[in-house]
């Protein structure tokens, strides 16, 4: 899934590319379409590392995801800004593209070699609540009420 949504996303900025050419308005398409799959790399990336980590070895992992994340969000800009100077604005989706080419063969090679994610025992799904834990208790203690039948209450 990661190589697929690294190459779809090199894709659009390639079409990018080329609609710089034809109009305004498939430029916009095709950055819309860039935009949804290249700012879905990263949350991909954290998925895929996550399914593949033992439990407490999750925390490094994000960790270290986060590092490489930030160490391109710095270097990145600075080396296409000077790409660009001397290059011209049309070398900004060349970039996309040649970075994403490189991602989705990295990821494609990792898939290769990586042994399968275990299958993880299925739980119910518990949604989390943006509040305290006594308000949470507070739910639980209500959803419990109201199971119970009317004369128990």
């Amino acid at each position: 899934m990661l190589a697929a949504v690294c190459a779809g996303a090199a894709l659009a900025a390639l079409a990018a590319l080329g609609a710089t050419y034809w109009s305004v308005a498939a430029l916009v398409a095709s950055m819309f379409l860039y935009g949804g799959l290249a700012f879905s790399v990263y949350p991909v990336s954290v998925a895929f590392v996550n399914d593949r980590l033992a439990r407490e070895h999750a925390l490094a992992g994000s960790s270290g995801l986060l590092l490489v994340y930030g160490v391109g969000a710095v270097i990145g800009p600075a080396f296409v800004g000077s790409a660009m100077e001397a290059l011209g604005p049309r070398t900004l989706p060349v970039f996309f593209a040649v970075v994403l080419t490189a991602m989705a063969g990295f990821a494609y090679y990792r898939l290769r070699k990586a042994p399968e994610a275990p299958e993880a025992p299925h739980t119910k799904f518990v949604p989390m609540m943006r509040t305290s834990a006594a308000a949470l208790q507070m739910v639980a203690g209500g959803e419990q009420d109201e199971a119970a039948p009317a004369g128990e209450r």
